[in-house]
């Protein structure tokens, strides 16, 4: 039997399934191709998040979602200002964990089949951070005083970082560690390893919220810097905002609710673009 025969003969058995059966069919179908569409989109090309917590605020606000761009820095890279997404380094030798749930386990489940990842848990994902990158790999990173100050690779003198996009309790009060304030900041590890300049293929990160950030700053990383393979993307916008629905009640309604205000709410979507965060430099 031939292929086309093969095909013919089983659009003929397809045919007198009953009506319910066909439907069932064709929609699991669409629900796989969908999941596979996604799942890809999700690796490649951009990754919805929600914000959890206070450390980028006033930039984010905590229960608001993101855009992550994972496509263009494949090729342009990272810059300074650039807000990213990223897996923390090891903290007391490991990394921390979650688990995903619901739809977002699905996904997970997805990528390990599609990817050959083979997790024997792929429920279980590295917890994830959200940051702006002050530092790049050549770059010397100075806190002193309460300020931040960059003396880029191949240049002889510290720039400032400016303060004027901070709230007001964080001017002036970027700590080591975010807690307590000291005079001078220096590259260390917890090994007791200094480091002159950012590494090649690092990053130093820090929160917006200076005074309650977990960052390069961090006392529990093993690390202060943030490997370049562990930035998933870079934000770009926030598209979607918890305010219209905080008066709902339970998540389903929640879910709803945020449809039914989706025209509304995609109305006041953010562009969050790439920052000038030196102080010689104008908004």
């Amino acid at each position: 039997m031939n292929l086309e025969a093969m095909k013919e003969a089983g659009s003929d058995i397809f045919k007198k399934l009953p009506s319910w059966v066909r439907w069932l069919i064709e929609m699991s179908i669409n629900i796989i191709v969908v999941i596979i569409i996604l799942t890809i989109i999700r690796r490649f090309v951009f990754l919805p998040l929600t914000i959890d917590g206070v450390s980028m605020q006033p930039t984010f606000e905590s229960g608001e979602v993101i855009y992550v761009d994972r496509f263009v820095p494949m090729f342009s890279g990272y810059d300074y200002g650039d807000v990213v997404v990223f897996v923390p380094p090891k903290q007391h030798g490991e990394k921390k964990e979650i688990q995903e749930t619901g739809l977002m386990c699905l996904f997970e489940k997805a990528h390990n089949i599609l990817f050959f990842s083979g997790k024997e848990n792929p429920c279980n994902v590295y917890k994830t951070y959200i940051k702006r990158i002050v530092g790049l790999p050549g770059d010397r990173v100075e806190i002193k005083n309460g300020h931040v100050f960059v003396t880029r690779k191949g240049e002889s003198e510290p720039v400032q970082m400016r303060e004027d996009f901070l709230l007001d309790k964080n001017k002036n009060k970027t700590c080591v560690p975010a807690q307590k304030c000291s005079q001078l900041f220096a590259l260390a590890s917890q090994s007791g390893k200094s480091y002159p300049v950012v590494p090649e293929g690092k990053y130093f990160v820090l929160g917006d919220n200076r005074v309650n950030s977990s960052d390069s700053r961090a006392e529990s990383w093993d690390t202060p810097f943030v490997e370049e393979e562990d930035i998933i993307g870079i934000t770009r916008a926030v598209y979607l905002s918890p305010k219209p629905i905080e008066s709902q009640g339970s998540a389903f309604s929640n879910y709803i609710a945020a449809l039914r205000n989706i025209p509304s709410t995609f109305s006041g979507i953010r562009l969050i673009g790439d920052n000038d965060i030196f102080s010689q430099d104008t908004l």
